[in-house]
């Protein structure tokens, strides 16, 4: 049992004196992850460090979704150590990972949070991992901010297995239809969502719908890792989104059609 706790879980190397049980090369992996759009939540979007300049990603809709969070930035390395977190778990890995510093702290204090929300998992696939890594991050949170955890998504049952997030590819993921059902009424609360990654935002966007139609008036989110947007998906997705709003302009022009509070409306 001491050569295992002498050994880094992620690379197996000897373990760092202050990084522990970490080696100090997986523990510099972690890097912190800067400040996000508060509307298509990427770090290198120009409107995360100036609020009056426009988003860079427009097509990426987030209707329900107030704010961005992240604690790490996921590069390859980072992703590795994190998947090793995930499927291990553990006390020793939870406070190498798990740690909190003063701008975490002030992040989460200056949103108005009655309420921590965690994405559900699958019971299969939670009893996989030795527990939900979500669930995981979100008792973490609530011993920084002293908020209730609260169990309001639930996923429901389906009759075909369906594939995993993780398992597609950036496209497929959009296609994937995600749908939660509501577990607890949430009426007029702003809760903080929890998930572990955010690498397209397909999930999160399909819960923050759920939590909305439930009643939630303020959603912010947390993930503990996000990756940035590939610049090839981004440019496929740019160009998409060049072409549906040409189609609309042509459409607006023969139609005469309205655009009034982000509702398409057909003016007669």
């Amino acid at each position: 049992m001491i050569h295992l706790l002498t050994k880094c879980p992620v690379c197996f190397s000897g373990v760092g004196r202050h990084s522990f049980p970490l080696c100090d090369s997986c523990a510099d992996w972690l890097i912190p992850a800067p400040l996000l759009c508060p509307r298509c939540g990427q770090p290198s979007c120009v409107q995360a460090k100036n609020s009056s300049e426009p988003c860079q990603r427009p097509w990426v809709r987030q209707p329900y979704i107030e704010s961005f969070s992240a604690r790490y930035l996921l590069t390859t390395p980072t992703y590795t150590v994190l998947r090793r977190w995930k499927s291990l778990g553990g006390t020793f890995l939870d406070r190498a990972i798990l740690k909190s510093d003063a701008e975490l702290e002030s992040r989460l204090a200056s949103m108005p949070l009655t309420a921590i929300v965690p994405i559900p998992q699958q019971f299969a696939r939670s009893w996989r991992l030795g527990g939900s890594p979500a669930e995981r991050i979100a008792l973490f949170l609530a011993r920084i901010t002293g908020l209730p955890v609260v169990h309001a998504l639930a996923v429901p049952e389906q009759r075909k297995p369906k594939p995993q997030q993780a398992a597609l590819s950036a496209e497929k993921r959009f296609e994937n239809r995600i749908r939660f059902s509501v577990n607890q009424k949430i009426g007029g609360e702003s809760v903080l969502l929890v998930d572990d990654f955010f690498t397209t935002g397909h999930t999160l966007r399909g819960a923050a719908s759920t939590l909305y139609w439930a009643g939630a008036r303020g959603i912010h989110v947390f993930c503990l890792g996000i990756r940035p947007a590939r610049p090839q998906f981004r440019q496929r997705c740019a160009s998409r989104f060049e072409l549906q709003s040409d189609l609309m302009k042509g459409y607006r022009r023969t139609k005469g059609v309205s655009h009034e509070s982000g509702i398409l409306k057909l003016s007669h």
